[in-house]
């Protein structure tokens, strides 16, 4: 919907007043998907004993924020730098995983033992 019909999700949601912010709704869509995908990679690598992706992610908020403040001639250029940044982390934790995934991985114990 948000690429599709950006103009009557945005009037349905929040109203007319915020039409000029469609334009931006297939940026911000994708950013929030590319997050997710982050999440969800992170947490299944530390579900496997990798926390880096856990570590990426925190390393990957202020460097998110400081592009978006170098890049904030005005909204669209901010955002696309958050969408940037999102999916450079999307992609690095994908191939992680993959990796992680595909390759024979030693016997890891659990991480708490409870009698």
């Amino acid at each position: 919907a948000a690429f599709a019909i950006p103009t009557l999700l945005i009037t349905a949601l929040v109203g007319p007043a915020f039409l000029p912010a469609a334009e931006l709704l297939p940026i911000v869509s994708l950013a929030a998907a590319a997050f997710t995908l982050s999440f969800l990679l992170a947490t299944y690598l530390a579900a496997t004993g990798d926390r880096i992706g856990i570590w990426a992610i925190a390393l990957a908020c202020p460097i998110q924020l400081t592009a978006m403040t170098l890049a904030a001639d005005d909204l669209s250029s901010a955002l696309t730098a958050k969408l940037l940044c999102q999916l450079a982390l999307a992609a690095w934790l994908l191939t992680r995983a993959a990796r992680r995934s595909l390759s024979p991985a030693p016997f890891r114990a659990p991480l708490s033992v409870n009698p």
